[in-house]
Formats: structure tokens, C-alpha cells, sequence
């Protein structure tokens, strides 16, 4: 007779069966197996009286498969019986989860994730899966959530009760969610620059797009030289890769008669910075001794720089140092550093004045030269209101407010 060894076999495993032989010959005997009529093993039994034969039929696919043993003795004589081996598949996994809703495969909002598993045998099964090949987690059937924005890798499995392991199912989301953010910097007076940029970290930047006046939307491709006569109200925005848009931000463009005061602002200093945002420190001089005041004209005494600090101060005296006829102060003119803190009261009086006052202070890019000779070149001009100061420390505070056109 044919046993098979088990109630089922994995496909995959190696199947076996049993075969039973009661031999009272004192001759050998042929043991033949077959599954589906295919010859699977062929061995001689010698051995008599009641004996059993373990057959490996190896793997087989899922499947009822008929099993057969054929026993041939002297003269001829044939034996048969048959049995079924019952093969199936090992579990399956499916990860389920909605196209991307933005753009290149990118998710905006976050997915929600199911894991589907079953098994053709009757019995319990665990599903199991790890993001970005990290500690496996058991799944309780309910929704998953990315662990993060960016490129996120999830495996799954499913494990059988008898240990079968399905195909590991693995799928790549990639989920950002935030918009980028951009900002615009303008130098010049009359004609301006104005640059934009946007950064975004997860997807990266797809477009910046601007327009003026009310008009139709356009495509940023570097920086924008506009003639301000009458004032001109720029929009823009940015869109990240993955179609996330950054809300439109407005600039007004407007040629005006500033007062400007000595206060050095380094062009870095508003790199990324919105209007509206607290500056620590626009205090920003370079170099031994130069902590960050100018001089319109050259003079280093402190009575200069009082009257320069006094509402509505004294820019009209700029002198170039480069053209004692130049008094017009433009971005690209270089302007006269102050060395020393110049910490006297006349000093604070005349910042204390200046505290939650709109003003306009010069911002540069560059230097030269050092200590009584340092000059500092004009990118252009920022609106700010300080905030407070500690000249001792090197530092005066103010909230920016934006970049000013300024008519000199």
C-alpha cells in the first residue's frame, strides 16, 4: 500500500510517502514509484517479511498528485497500489495601496497602506513587514502609515502556521507633503535685480513662477531686471517636484526717498529670510575693530556717527571713496567702515530713538581693505525696525521687513 507522509506538502518542499510491502519472497523484488505516471525512484528490496519503504517524491507543484507503487517479483509478478500526495502553495502577500497623488510618483497626502494575506490551508497566518529593512512588525489589519516623508521602503510577509514563508511583496512610497518655500531679494534703486529662490528638501524644487501687476503667470528662469518708475507689485511662488505649491508671496516694488542708516548688513545674513522675520543681529562689520558701523563720508569721530544714527539722518552727505564728486549712494559703491564699538551714551541715545522706527540700512557683499582703511561694497537697501541692541556684544536686533528701491 501507498501512505503519503503528511496531510499536505508545501510547494517547494520535498513530498514523501510511504510504501508498504509484504514480501515472502526469498527473491529481491523491484520497487517502482511513480507520480503522475512519471518515475520518480527505483530501488530493490531484499529485505523480507513485512516491510516500509520511504520514498522522496521531491517537490511538486500545488496539486493533487497520484502516487504509485509498482512491486515486480520472480516471473514477472506485479503488484500496484496508489495514494495522493496533496502539494499547496505557500501563503501569499499583497501590499494594497492608492496610485500617487502628486506628481513622478510622489505622494502629497499619505497613503493609506493594507496588507492582504491568505493561505489555501485552513489555519491562522501572520503578517509581517519592516520599513526601510528595520525591526519586523506584526500587522493588526489596521491601515499603515509611512514612518516619514522621503523614499520609504516597505517589505511584507506572511508566515503559516507550519512555518511556510510566502514571496516577501516589497513597493517604494515616496511621500512629501510639504511645500517648498521661496524668497526674493532685490538690489539696485531705479533698476533693479531681483532674484528668487526656493528650496525644498524632500522632492526638490520642480519651478518658480512670478508675475507683475495682476498679469499672466510666468516661468522663472534667473533673475528678473525691472525698470521701477511707478510702483510694481510682484507675485511669485514655487512648486516642488512632486506638485506641493508654496503660497503666493507679494513684493511691491516702489521708488522712494530713503534716509539710510550706517548699520552694515551682510547680504547673507538675509539669505532665506522672509519679511516679517526677528534678525538676532544686522550688526554684521568685518575684519579687526569693525563691528559693523559705516560713515557716509570718511569721518571716524563719534559726533559724526551720532548725527548719521538721529532721525532722519544724513546719507545726503555720502561722498564715494572712490569719486569725492560721487554723492549719490547706488549698489555697487563702496562705502567708508568705522572702526571701534563707539559704545557712548550719544550713541545709545540715538538708537534708543531708533527703536521700533522703520529705517533703511545698507546691505553689502563685500569688503576691502582694514581697520581705518575698510570699505564695504553696497548690494543694496533693506527696511527693518529694530528691536534692541548690546554694542558691547556686537549686536543690534531688528525684524526685516523687506528690500527698499531707494531714489538717493
Amino acid at each position: 500500500g501507498v501512505a503519503v507522509n503528511e496531510a499536505y506538502f508545501r510547494a517547494g518542499n520535498t513530498a514523501s510517502a510511504d510504501v508498504s510491502i509484504q514480501n515472502n519472497s526469498t527473491s529481491p523484488l523491484t520497487l517502482r514509484v511513480l507520480v503522475d505516471g512519471q518515475v520518480v525512484e527505483e530501488r530493490t528490496v531484499s529485505q523480507t517479511g513485512y516491510v516500509v519503504e520511504t520514498v522522496d517524491l521531491g517537490a511538486l507543484d500545488p496539486a493533487e498528485h497520484t502516487v504509485t507503487a509498482v512491486l515486480q517479483g520472480p516471473a514477472n509478478c506485479v503488484s500496484q497500489s496508489t495514494g495522493l500526495a496533496t502539494v499547496v502553495a505557500p501563503p501569499s502577500m499583497v501590499i494594497v495601496a492608492p496610485s500617487p497623488d502628486g506628481n513622478a510618483g510622489w505622494y502629497v497626502t499619505a497613503p493609506s497602506i493594507f496588507l492582504r494575506y491568505n493561505d489555501s490551508v485552513p489555519a491562522p497566518v501572520d503578517g509581517l513587514y519592516a520599513w526601510n529593512g528595520e525591526a519586523n512588525r506584526q500587522d493588526n489589519g489596521r491601515a499603515l502609515s509611512v514612518p516619514a516623508d522621503g523614499q520609504q521602503e516597505l517589505a511584507a510577509w506572511a508566515v503559516a502556521q507550519d512555518g511556510s514563508t510566502s514571496t516577501t511583496a516589497t513597493q517604494t512610497f515616496r511621500v512629501d507633503r510639504v511645500p517648498p518655500t521661496v524668497t526674493a531679494n532685490v538690489t539696485g534703486s531705479g533698476s533693479v535685480e531681483v532674484t528668487l529662490a526656493a528650496s525644498d528638501e524632500t522632492s526638490g524644487v520642480g519651478s518658480i513662477s512670478y508675475r507683475l501687476d495682476g498679469g499672466d503667470w510666468q516661468v522663472y528662469n534667473g533673475p528678473l531686471t525691472i525698470q521701477v518708475v511707478d510702483p510694481i507689485t510682484l507675485e511669485y511662488m514655487a512648486q516642488d517636484v512632486a506638485g506641493n505649491e508654496s503660497e503666493i508671496s507679494t513684493l511691491v516694488l516702489e521708488l522712494v526717498s530713503c534716509e539710510i542708516y550706517p548699520i552694515a548688513l551682510h547680504v547673507d545674513t538675509l539669505d532665506g529670510v522672509e519679511p516679517g522675520t526677528l534678525l538676532e543681529d544686522i550688526y554684521n562689520g568685518t575684519g579687526p575693530g569693525n563691528f559693523g558701523w559705516m560713515s557716509w563720508n570718511g569721518s571716524s569721530s563719534a559726533n559724526a556717527l551720532v548725527a548719521s544714527l538721529t532721525p532722519p539722518g544724513n546719507s545726503d552727505i555720502y561722498t564715494n571713496p572712490d569719486d569725492p564728486a560721487d554723492h549719490d549712494l547706488t549698489p555697487g559703491d563702496w562705502v567708508y567702515g568705522l572702526a571701534g564699538v563707539n559704545n557712548s551714551w550719544p550713541i545709545r541715545s540715538a538708537l534708543d530713538s531708533l527703536i521700533g522706527y522703520p529705517i533703511v540700512v545698507p546691505v553689502w557683499d563685500s569688503s576691502s581693505g582694514q581697520g581705518s582703511n575698510l570699505r564695504y561694497r553696497l548690494a543694496g537697501f533693506a527696511r527693518a525696525e529694530l528691536t534692541g541692541y548690546d554694542l558691547p556684544s556686537g549686536q543690534i536686533s531688528a525684524v526685516y521687513q523687506g528690500m527698499a528701491v531707494c531714489s538717493q
